[in-house]
């Protein structure tokens, strides 16, 4: 993932986030919010044909830990829309080597809570997503497409907090170059995350 597709989908990334505080502005009473921790894993496996006519295949599995926020507009007491904006970075610099991982991800997907919003309750949603990770020594990719999330809400020792596990399933293409032509791509994205409610 270059410097220039990394910062074109930043400005994306941006954008979504601009429109979630607007949400939050013009409808105040109706946003609940929430902070957590969350950690992407993708797998890009790419089948190609080189000038030889060889087929041969190369699987990334980059990752990341990062930190996300949780942005829901209630439309009734059991149907929402929310974003989960999320960045992450992480690396370690050492004598016997180093590695840097870096991604981010905007999904904005229409939920059905069974209970309140703001209490216990269970979730489940699908919408879009779009991001992108990069890992050292593990390669890097973009990824667009549907995405499904399910997670909860319940109390520990009086505290309320909420899990969500989610996939991506890519639909963006591989681009062929003048040496390699792209047979078959798949792209797949697995979230994992937790968060902490901060009210509305």
């Amino acid at each position: 993932m270059n410097s220039i597709s990394f910062f074109g989908f930043l400005k994306k990334y941006l954008f979504i986030l601009s429109l979630i505080f607007c949400v939050q502005i013009g409808f105040g009473q109706d946003y609940y919010h929430a902070f957590g921790g969350q950690y992407d894993f993708g797998i890009f496996e790419t089948t190609y044909i080189d000038l030889g006519g060889f087929t041969q295949s190369t699987t990334q599995t980059p990752f990341t830990p990062g930190v996300f926020y949780k942005a829901t507009l209630a439309l009734s007491n059991n149907f929402a829309v929310s974003g989960y904006p999320f960045v992450g970075i992480s690396g370690e610099f050492g004598s016997f080597g180093s590695f840097f991982n870096v991604g981010f991800q905007v999904p904005v997907v229409a939920e059905f809570y069974l209970g309140e919003l703001d209490d216990s309750a269970f979730f489940i949603g699908g919408g879009l997503s779009f991001g992108a990770l990069s890992s050292s020594g593990f390669g890097s990719g973009k990824i667009f497409g549907p995405h499904f999330g399910v997670g909860g809400q319940f109390y520990i020792t009086g505290i309320l907090v909420g899990i969500r596990v989610a996939y991506t399933h890519g639909i963006n293409k591989t681009k062929s170059v003048s040496d390699l032509i792209v047979e078959d791509d798949s792209k797949r994205l697995f979230t994992l995350g937790a968060y902490y409610p901060l009210g509305t």
